[in-house]
């Protein structure tokens, strides 16, 4: 047998024990001292994660500047004059063409890097302007939450140009 063999005592199978200078096995137990290590940094990422969604979740569902502005667009707003009530909280508010088939589509307000209001449009006398049933989007891309927001009338009550349209 040699001498960095031995028996194992399982019928003769022999295995390899490698002969460790000083610095090899400072380098092994630095290798298993580094585990814990890793551990650790993986708990403190999972607990940040974690500390990120619990700020999100204390925060409000729709911004408060937007919040206050919303009961200000109405159906029939064309895209500039909903960017005339968005632009005073939002300076930098940019209107697009989002989702559009035929006639209806939605126009997206890029309010700023996070937040994006979606409303729901329709193409009438050659302009695009907010649809009479109104449903509002708010996207929050940095917790990757969107807020469903629809005109809703009790019962009884009919939207008055809906009904007329019909």
């Amino acid at each position: 047998m040699m001498p960095d063999e031995r028996n194992r005592g399982d019928g003769g199978d022999y295995a390899f024990i490698p002969y460790c200078s000083s610095s090899a096995r400072r380098a092994s137990s630095r290798a298993l001292t580094a585990y814990p290590v890793r551990t650790i940094i993986l708990v403190l990422l999972v607990c940040c994660v974690a500390g990120l969604q619990t700020q999100a979740a204390n925060e409000p569902l729709i911004p408060t500047p937007l919040n206050s502005l919303l009961l200000e667009i109405r159906p029939g707003m064309t895209t500039n004059q909903v960017v005339g009530v968005l632009s005073p909280s939002y300076s930098k508010v940019i209107a697009r063409m989002s989702e559009w088939s035929g006639q209806t589509g939605y126009i997206d307000y890029n309010l700023d890097e996070r937040f994006t209001l979606s409303i729901s449009s329709i193409t009438r006398g050659g302009k695009e302007v907010a649809h009479d049933d109104l449903l509002v989007y708010v996207f929050d891309w940095q917790s990757k939450r969107r807020v469903e927001i629809r005109l809703f009338y009790s019962k009884g009550q009919v939207n008055k140009k809906t009904a007329t349209n019909k």
